[in-house]
């Protein structure tokens, strides 16, 4: 499928579904596509964000709701029992101030982590999304912004501790480095932390660990 002509659209994020029959992927045209394998054609597209979709994932086993992060600084969710014509998400996630590189489920349909090129990792609840309308206003503030490229330079707004002031998300880890490439975090192992770790790679060489309990 070539949908923008040859050589023009390529795919940051790819996932298999639980029972290994779709994969969701996200894209460098605003979009995630859903391919059925069986098929062998894509049986959804969404045109999800203002910029590339960096990472998209399942929530859970049921595959009916998905998790995105973009390069326009927000995640959202989608549920796919709703999506129409007019394709709009469940809800989004604001708090990030640069574009998301990687987003992992916690697995319960509940929970996810993102990291973004603000040198920061978020742990969201999605009970706690909004709306597009009221996660776009800034209640007067002004959002900092930068004019950089992560692939070749540093992040200029290291140290200055901004906060987006629609912050949606339950907690906020620093010490890492998301530079040069869409740096990844994951939650630890069910069975054997309880998830109640965080790691994440860096820039800088080091792995991160950081307990999500304490």
């Amino acid at each position: 499928m070539e949908p923008f002509g040859e050589y023009s659209l390529g795919f940051y994020s790819v996932e298999f579904s639980q029972d290994g029959r779709e994969i969701v992927a996200g894209c460098n045209k605003n979009s995630i596509y859903v391919y059925d394998l069986e098929a062998n054609k894509p049986i959804l597209c969404i045109q999800a964000h203002k910029d590339d979709v960096n990472t998209v994932t399942y929530a859970d086993e049921s595959c009916h709701l998905m998790y995105s992060g973009s390069d326009d600084h927000t995640c959202k969710v989608w549920d796919r029992r709703c999506l129409t014509s007019v394709t709009r998400p469940a809800g989004v996630l604001v708090g990030h101030l640069e574009g998301i590189t990687f987003i992992d489920s916690r697995g319960d349909g509940r929970y996810f982590i993102s990291n973004g090129k603000d040198q920061t990792i978020k742990l969201w609840d999605i009970r706690k999304m909004s709306s597009t309308t009221t996660a776009s206003k800034a209640k007067g503030q002004r959002i900092p912004t930068y004019s950089w490229d992560y692939r070749w330079m540093d992040y200029p707004g290291v140290g200055k501790d901004h906060k987006h002031p629609n912050d949606h998300s339950l907690m906020t880890y620093r010490g890492h480095r998301v530079l040069r490439t869409l740096i990844r975090c994951y939650f630890s192992p069910v069975f054997t932390t309880g998830q109640k770790y965080i790691y994440t790679g860096s820039h800088d060489g080091c792995v991160y660990i950081f307990d999500i309990v304490s």
